[in-house]
């Protein structure tokens, strides 16, 4: 995530797949006011922070773009930091000319054993059906990793040939059908370790 630029996407990477929707353990109204600013990336640290003595370990970094839907920006703001969940937030890159906003969200406690075994890529080990069932009936394709679906080792057979150019049949992968996080991929600012 260290080449986080302007899009108009979020950036895709597992925190945003399997994490983010924990948070609407929050509630709807929590819920509701993030999903209406723009979020550009989602991470689970940020090494900045971390060389400046803070430890965030079982927090959401949420990297949001202040310039669009700058309303719903301003109405997050200031909700966020009256609420529970609240760690921090701090403007992200250049403070004069960007437009980047960092917060640090708790995540919910309830799902600490989630959040561990996110780490180490065993999403299917990481949800009960209930929760799954409840964060992520829109997201099918995440809800088939997390279930370890049958009929989507094909689809990953075909990620890891156009990743890597290897040819295995669907039958032979016994493990987890996502690749597992990278610190680089996972944490913002890894260059500056």
């Amino acid at each position: 995530m260290d080449r986080v630029e302007r899009q108009r996407i979020m950036f895709p990477n597992k925190s945003r797949k399997y994490l983010l929707a924990c948070l609407r353990e929050y509630g709807n109204d929590f819920a509701n006011k993030l999903s209406n600013v723009f979020k550009v990336a989602v991470g689970l640290g940020d090494i900045v922070i971390k060389k400046r003595g803070f430890k965030h370990e079982k927090h959401l970094f949420i990297l949001v773009d202040a310039d669009i839907a700058n309303k719903h920006f301003i109405e997050w703001l200031t909700y966020i930091k009256e609420h529970e969940a609240y760690q921090d937030d701090y403007f992200y890159g250049n403070v004069n000319k960007g437009s980047y906003h960092m917060f640090v969200i708790k995540f919910p406690e309830e799902y600490y054993d989630a959040f561990e075994t996110f780490k180490f890529g065993e999403y299917s080990k990481m949800f009960k059906k209930a929760d799954i069932d409840k964060f992520f009936s829109m997201h099918t394709e995440y809800k088939k990793v997390l279930v370890k679906d049958e009929g989507y080792k094909l689809t990953f057979v075909g990620i890891l040939k156009d990743l890597f150019g290897v040819q295995i049949r669907p039958d032979e992968i016994s493990g987890e059908l996502d690749l597992p996080p990278t610190e680089e991929s996972e944490i913002f600012n890894t260059h500056l370790k």
